[in-house]
């Protein structure tokens, strides 16, 4: 079993990690770090 895991969440506002034990019940979000990006396609 993993004993960290990271997941990277990116929106328009930004770019945040979130973080936690391997048993993944509780997340620490961090962020966000540098400013989103809007896309129109």
């Amino acid at each position: 079993m993993a004993t960290q895991v990271i997941l990277s969440i990116g929106t328009k506002k930004g770019l945040f990690i979130a973080t936690s034990s391997g048993t993944r019940r509780r997340f620490e979000l961090r962020g966000p770090f540098g400013s989103g990006v809007f896309c129109i396609s």
